[in-house]
């Protein structure tokens, strides 16, 4: 199932994106993350991102991102030490 975030990713936005990854886990699908549309994320996102990850591990759900963060969010994630959001590479996994 793709999963694509695009847009302003922040605090006023999380209640929707948790509940559309929430969704997404419950399918039980193969999830595929395309997150190159994302132009703002706060630590709500890299919190919502990271609680994915964890979430599709419990369940034994492959997780793949297809396209990850833009790199200004990359050193943004970084800096606040959501290092698995930060190495997010595009053909990788969240760790």
């Amino acid at each position: 199932m793709d999963i694509t975030l695009s847009g302003d990713c922040t605090a006023g936005r999380a209640a929707e994106i948790a509940k559309s990854l929430r969704e997404a886990v419950a399918s039980g699908e193969p999830l595929s993350l395309h997150l190159e549309g994302v132009s703002e994320a706060d630590v709500s996102f890299f919190q919502l991102l990271e609680a994915l990850a964890a979430s599709c591990r419990e369940r034994g759900i492959e997780l793949e991102v297809a396209a990850g963060l833009p790199p200004g969010l990359v050193l943004k994630a970084a800096w606040g030490g959501y290092l698995a959001c930060a190495h997010a590479d595009a053909g990788g996994g969240l760790r």
